[in-house]
């Protein structure tokens, strides 16, 4: 099952009875589950139980807490933390009680890395759900998460700010979420974030920006990538959003190439690499650069960062 198939199901009043969410991005994953928690209670209300279990942790029973029932609520929701770093034993007898679960319990298994070869997992997946969450792709994936991210809470960004946005972060959502928890807070009865709000709040200015290094960067024109730097830092600028948002620039330019390579037209590159602003300068750059150069780029940047 694919994450929108979950959360289409959820919507729909859907939740599945046990379900093994897993992957590398922490927020995704805590997202899902505040899903499934949150659609549990309306159902539920007060009569809902939640158990929350860590696997890492010694002598962790979780098959007693889905096999047995709550004297005070009539349904439970077990969860079910770092639940690939359940020992053996543990991982065995939460296997054999998620055979036949009690009907109003719901059981999350979340987990970073699952070997899917062991029993437990092997189990799950043959009978249950299981859902992976990856960290977005591209820019355009970091933005499509970013407008979800504000919908829910009644908020609207500006194309702009969205994209200063992932210059200055990438695709690392957790310090994201951190910053749009700000901006919410910063915008105030507005319910909607400018590019001037990211601006103020992290120190990326809305007239210089990482995107303007990086063009300069690439244009190889070394005059100006000095002058818009010293004017970042002249401003306040930190130097490790300024090593994201150049990263994320040539990740871009990387996947650009890659598609050029492939016979891909300039609409579907921009489109896929998530460019939305300055497509036919990033066209240009691409015509200009090779693989190379990309890949003496990411090893100064990688220096740059120790």
């Amino acid at each position: 099952m694919k994450p929108h198939e979950l959360e289409r199901e959820i919507k729909q009043g859907r939740v599945p009875q046990v379900c093994l969410l897993h992957g590398e991005e922490p927020v995704l994953l805590e997202e899902a589950v505040e899903r499934i928690r949150a659609a549990l209670v309306r159902r539920h209300g007060a009569e809902l139980e939640e158990v929350v279990l860590h696997g890492d942790e010694p002598a962790v029973d979780p098959a007693a807490a889905v096999a047995t029932g709550s004297l005070f609520a009539s349904a439970r929701l077990v969860r079910i933390q770092e639940a690939d770093e359940l020992d053996q034993a543990a991982s065995h007898r939460l296997a054999a009680a998620l055979e036949s679960p009690p009907e109003n319990h719901t059981v999350l298994l979340v987990a970073r890395k699952p070997d899917m070869r062991r029993r437990l997992f092997a189990a799950v997946k043959k009978r249950w759900k299981v859902v992976q969450f990856r960290h977005p792709y591209d820019g355009r994936g970091v933005q499509n998460w970013i407008r979800a991210y504000l919908g829910r809470r009644g908020v609207k960004i500006h194309p702009r700010a969205a994209v200063l946005l992932y210059e200055t972060w990438g695709r690392d959502l957790a310090p994201l979420r951190n910053e749009l928890d700000k901006l919410i807070l910063y915008a105030g009865e507005r319910r909607r974030i400018e590019p001037e709000d990211v601006a103020e709040l992290s120190g990326q200015p809305a007239s210089a920006t990482a995107f303007d290094l990086a063009d300069a960067v690439a244009a190889r024109d070394a005059e100006r990538a000095l002058r818009v730097l010293a004017r970042l830092l002249d401003e306040g600028v930190p130097m490790l959003p300024l090593i994201g948002a150049l990263a994320s620039r040539f990740r871009q330019i990387a996947a650009g190439l890659a598609l050029s390579e492939q016979g891909r037209g300039g609409a579907e590159i921009l489109k896929d690499v998530g460019v939305r602003y300055k497509g036919r300068e990033f066209l240009d750059r691409l015509a200009s650069m090779d693989a190379g150069e990309v890949r003496s780029a990411f090893q100064v940047l990688v220096e740059l960062d120790q």
